[in-house]
């Protein structure tokens, strides 16, 4: 009724049918758990809900609070009612009210999952033996200031048991040089943040491996800036070794027993640390403005580049390559927030190995979980050490693109990325034992990336251009996986895949093109791969009609066709319960895969039907395929004889932005970057203004600009910009 006396039905029931358990209550939240259930009920039904009697969570009127991390305010009468709760019969709903958004929640709470993580670590150390075991039991002691003794025994002996010995015998110390130096700036004598929790016996047992390994290494021209597009070894491995020389000459300049060395080239520390801070200052803008890294996504390695990157970030002096460092790990995280799904990251992905990193894993999960809560939990691996232990914390426009896939909508995310060689290179850095020197082209270009990302599903191709193995650096065509994550469950997936080779990799094994949910791929003849694959997780509901393969997950259907030549299942005998392949009869037969949300067709039956309405045109050169749910045509040339198309429009590999779609977006080189959520906004500024090449630096106010003093004026100005909003210009005037 309308509320009036006399108006509604003479009979009816108040809650009939509605139980409430597991309430909790606190000073700043309050939960609780709805069940609707009778047979007189009809789901699905709504609900408002008014919390009562309340004794801990105080309510103010007029107060803003969150309701399962939305905004809503409290009324005049101090009163909060939730209106048009859903519930489905027999259906648990919980119901959560904060004091605090979910964001302010996650980043409240991400010293204590580091510190559970530092907990387990303590309690049982992983790996059980070798380097990694003493650095991250020491880092675990020390930031609990739990066991410190014990945690500078060990760092003692490994000095002199033959353990660094051997990680110098193999050229591996890089791999741990860098995790050694976040112990010392972290808890020596010298320490800015816990000093003296490190005993000096421990400290001096580190400072003579970091001199011994580096003195005789280390070449300031290692970091010219000629050469800030080599690469050493692998991506991963420069960034290890790089950062572990630039750790060193940090501490060795300050240090009264070392800064009056000298390094083998005849280089002082000072002179060293100076040259690798300007060095990594323009790694920075070079990554953040040129697609980030070549090892994307990489479910192995990663782990490894983060975990260099959080030293820059929380340990350099120069101010300057403290902000763009911070700056380039806020990006990095956006990149991965937007593209993820349930804590599983969606796209593309290489350096993506066959096995458990292919069908159940993703990248960087377990240092996620760190920032954002999402991902693989309680990770004691040595790549999430520094994770486990940073200062640094994500803007809150990336934790809200983090927790809100749901949130997020359809959307595509196109982006550059670096891959192929350069031609005509500068001279090559001093030789390193170990490995040997790529050098990547900084222009980049026949790399685009297309992600298509919904709550329900993530599908993901590196599009790639038709050249040669040697054209590309290894680290970047080596072992690409293409293909769609699901949500709501954390290993459902489809995705291509030659076969495994008995030694080594698969380089440029395949190309193809995608348009929202849908992609057409296709083996490479010019790859040493052998064979064609696609991976059905074993939680898929499979069923085949007309020449498709149809799956549904629980949120999505899909559709997989395999144009010619036939297939069949094999069951991975590594894998025996985790999911098929199906075996491509014609390797080099292009497949076709379709995606959908659940939601957008009535059921399964009206997504075959529409899925096999669909044109399809293959002859010996070329094949059309017309998604009507999607509204596209894609074409593929099987022959390898011209780009694939996008409604007859070749892929341009070279589009003006680095990055785009709703949430990241910024123009390739141009060194500034826009990341944005729900009201908050990040302008991720590492190169001048477009109006002003005399910028220096900037800051970001996130969502505001500050109000300019009177005073000031002739100092300070508001500049507007057309492309990134309103700025603050600070000249530089003597006095």
């Amino acid at each position: 009724g309308d509320g009036a006396r006399g108006d509604g039905d003479i009979t009816g029931w108040m809650n009939r049918g509605l139980h409430w358990t597991n309430l909790e209550e606190t000073e700043n939240s309050w939960s609780i758990r709805i069940l609707a259930d009778g047979d007189f009920l009809t789901s699905p039904l709504t609900v408002d809900v008014t919390p009562r009697r309340l004794t801990r969570f105080q309510i103010a009127p007029n107060e803003t609070l969150f309701v399962d991390g939305q905004p809503q305010q409290v009324d005049e009468n101090g009163l909060l009612t939730v209106h048009g709760v859903q519930l489905e019969i027999g259906v648990p709903v919980l119901l959560q009210v904060s004091r605090f958004s979910e964001i302010d929640v996650v980043l409240a709470q991400t010293i204590d999952r580091q510190e559970e993580v530092l907990q387990a670590q303590l309690a049982s150390p992983y790996p059980s033996d070798g380097l990694w075991r003493h650095e991250d039991f020491a880092l675990a002691a020390y930031g609990l200031n739990e066991q410190t003794t014990t945690a500078d025994d060990e760092l003692i002996a490994m000095a002199t048991n033959g353990l660094y010995q051997a990680s110098i015998d193999d050229d591996w110390f890089h791999w741990h040089a860098y995790l050694q130096e976040r112990i010392y700036f972290l808890y020596s004598s010298q320490s800015d943040f816990f000093p003296g929790r490190m005993g000096v016996q421990a400290e001096d047992a580190i400072l003579g491996m970091l001199w011994d390994w580096a003195s005789p290494l280390c070449d300031i021209d290692m970091a010219s800036p000629d050469a800030i597009h080599w690469y050493w070894g692998s991506e991963n491995h420069h960034a290890q070794a790089w950062v572990g020389f630039w750790g060193a000459a940090q501490i060795f300049k300050d240090h009264p027993d070392y800064q009056n060395r000298t390094y083998a080239d005849g280089s002082t520390p000072a002179q060293m640390a100076a040259a690798f801070d300007e060095y990594f200052k323009l790694y920075a803008l070079e990554h953040a403005s040129k697609g980030l890294v070549v090892e994307v996504a990489s479910p192995t390695y990663a782990k490894y580049i983060l975990n260099t990157w959080y030293n820059l970030a929380d340990f350099a002096e120069d101010p300057v390559l403290k902000e763009r460092m911070g700056m380039l790990l806020d990006l990095y995280w956006a990149d991965c927030a937007i593209e993820q799904i349930d804590g599983v990251r969606g796209g593309s992905r290489h350096r993506c190995y066959p096995g458990t990193y292919s069908i159940e894993r993703s990248a960087a999960e377990g240092s996620a979980w760190f920032h954002f809560g999402v991902g693989r939990a309680n990770s004691k691996h040595p790549g999430n050490i520094s994770a486990a232990t940073t200062f640094w914390r994500p803007s809150r426009a990336v934790v809200g693109l983090a927790l809100d896939a749901k949130g997020r909508g359809n959307y595509e995310y196109v982006s550059r990325r670096p891959g192929i060689k350069d031609p005509s290179p500068p001279a090559s850095p001093p030789a390193l034992a170990g490995g040997t020197y790529t050098a990547m082209d900084g222009d980049g270009g026949h790399l685009l990336r297309y992600t298509w990302c919904t709550p329900d599903f993530v599908m993901g191709m590196s599009q790639v251009d038709l050249l040669t193995r040697d054209d590309w650096s290894n680290i970047s065509s080596q072992n690409h996986w293409n293909g769609v994550v699901f949500g709501d469950h954390p290993t459902a997936r489809i995705f291509t895949q030659p076969d495994e080779p008995p030694v080594g990799s698969v380089y440029n094994a395949e190309w193809g093109v995608q348009k929202k949910g849908v992609q057409i791929l296709q083996r490479l003849e010019e790859s040493n791969a052998h064979g064609q694959r696609v991976w059905f997780d074993a939680s898929l509901v499979r069923t085949e009609l007309s020449g498709w393969v149809f799956a549904e997950a629980p949120g999505a259907y899909a559709a997989v066709r395999v144009v010619s030549g036939g297939s069949n299942w094999q069951t991975d005998s590594n894998f025996p319960a985790k999911g098929e392949w199906l075996v491509l009869a014609d390797e080099f037969s292009p497949v076709i895969i379709e995606v959908a949300s659940t939601n957008d067709f009535s059921d399964l039956a009206a997504f075959q039907s529409d899925v096999m309405d669909n044109a399809l045109a293959a002859t010996a050169s070329r094949v059309d395929y017309t998604s009507s749910f999607h509204g596209t045509t894609l074409t593929l040339f099987s022959d390898q004889s011209a780009l694939p198309q996008v409604d007859g429009i070749p892929l341009d590999f070279s589009p003006v932005k680095a990055y785009d779609s709703p949430y990241i977006h910024g123009d390739f080189g141009s060194g500034t970057m826009i990341v944005e959520y729900d009201g908050n906004r990040t302008v991720l500024g590492m190169a001048p203004f477009a109006d002003d090449a005399d910028t220096i630096a900037h800051w970001d106010f996130e969502t505001t600009l500050p109000t300019v003093h009177p005073a000031s004026t002739n100092s300070i100005q508001v500049i507007a910009d057309g492309q990134f909003g309103g700025a603050v210009r600070c000249n530089f005037e003597a006095g």
